[in-house]
């Protein structure tokens, strides 16, 4: 309260109509200072409203620069993912396509395309490995060495059509014969070898009569509606424990070949030291 405010009211009772004309004043006064200050602290506030307002306004921009800015790095992202995804979808098939590549190229390698049976290659690698494991664990292992009978003669009268399709039944008719562990392999034309692990010269006698009965049972189907029959010989040999390679057991088989041969055809032979003669090595003009 003022000074004049108090002078006032220490005035003693009955005061004029000047004297609350005074103190109507003076409360206007007061009144007045007090909308000033009540005007200030309104302006203050409008103030710092205003000012929160542009804060805000400005959060607000930086917020949608920012989620803008998100979007478009969003979609970025999402475009190098499409991007990612398909990149390795092609590298993916990439790899199926070179594993088939390679699949391919060692089976083309290691398997007769037209028969079906083991490359000359693929054979003497696992004829070698054969041999090693029967002289390792002191087993037996037997080899025939099949030659078709008048093949020339097959591709010369039908063609080399029907000779590759008589190839293609033998191979047929090997895999219905021989079993899993055995290896028939091309060693080229229409000569064939194969290696039977765990087989003594007898049981091999049997194999390669089987073998036979089978051959001699089936035929070819031509295209005229007819069919073609085809006979072969077969050379027997026993691997011995001196043996350091296959070779030497396939020229014994080739000799009981040539006797098979020379016996009329369509038979085997057994080698043995008796049946034995030099002239009969490693022939094929028979």
């Amino acid at each position: 309260m003022s000074n004049k405010r108090k002078q006032t009211d220490e005035k003693p009772d009955g005061f004029t109509l000047f004297d609350a004309e005074e103190r109507l004043i003076l409360e206007s006064e007061e009144m007045v200072e007090m909308l000033h200050r009540a005007a200030d602290r309104l302006e203050w506030m409008s103030k710092v409203v205003r000012q929160s307002l542009r804060e805000q306004r400005r959060l607000i921009r930086l917020s949608d620069r920012s989620q803008l800015e998100l979007q478009v790095a969003n979609r970025s992202l999402a475009d190098q993912a499409k991007e990612l995804t398909r990149l390795n979808t092609a590298l993916q098939q990439e790899i199926v396509r070179g594993e088939e590549l390679t699949e391919e190229l060692r089976r083309q390698a290691t398997v007769d395309m037209l028969t079906g049976t083991a490359s000359r290659r693929h054979f003497f690698t696992l004829a070698e490995r054969d041999l090693r494991n029967a002289q390792r664990f002191s087993e037996t292992l037997a080899v025939l060495l099949i030659d078709l009978d008048h093949f020339k003669e097959i591709n010369d009268r039908h063609g080399h059509a029907v000779g590759d399709e008589v190839l293609k039944h033998f191979g047929q008719v090997c895999n219905e014969v021989f079993r899993n562990i055995d290896t028939v392999g091309r060693l080229g034309g229409e000569e064939f070898a194969v290696l039977l692990p765990r087989t003594n010269a007898a049981a091999a006698e049997i194999v390669a009569a089987r073998f036979l009965r089978h051959l001699s049972d089936s035929h070819v189907p031509l295209d005229d509606g007819t069919s073609l029959h085809y006979q072969a010989s077969v050379g027997i040999a026993e691997c011995h424990p001196e043996d350091d390679t296959i070779e030497r057991a396939l020229a014994r088989a080739d000799t009981a070949l040539y006797l098979a041969k020379q016996s009329g055809r369509n038979c085997y032979r057994l080698y043995t030291e008796e049946t034995d003669e030099p002239s009969a090595g490693l022939r094929r003009s028979i």
